[in-house]
């Protein structure tokens, strides 16, 4: 008799216990625009949208009624954590590169800077 309650106490104990430890796997999710920094730091303001094209690719976003805005997403979630999300945004003014924000930083033309 001591045996079946020893075991059926095992039992529950296991059948309780074990799903709180066992978790689904999440794959990787990656999605969007990934650039490197070093391509980042390449570029410079006053440059071309083809110059611009060419370093880093073709932005995932192109605003239609705000053409001259360029957005660059990126979001990654691994497992269970929280998403990382990378933005960068390029302004453009008669086809020339006049403001880079990349995740709150923001290098703005000579002319702004005054």
């Amino acid at each position: 008799m001591f045996w079946r309650v020893l075991i059926a106490l095992f039992c529950l104990t296991f059948v309780l216990y074990t799903p709180s430890c066992i978790h689904p796997h999440k794959a990787p999710v990656s999605q969007g625009n990934l650039l490197r920094d070093e391509d980042i730091e390449r570029l410079n303001i006053g440059m071309t949208k083809e110059q611009v094209v060419f370093l880093i690719g073709q932005p995932i976003l192109v605003q239609p009624f705000a053409k001259a805005r360029w957005d660059y997403v990126y979001m990654s979630r691994r497992g269970f954590q929280e998403p990382v999300r990378k933005n960068l945004v390029l302004i453009f003014e008669n086809d020339k590169l006049i403001r880079i924000k990349d995740n709150y930083k923001e290098k703005d033309s000579p002319a702004d800077e005054s």
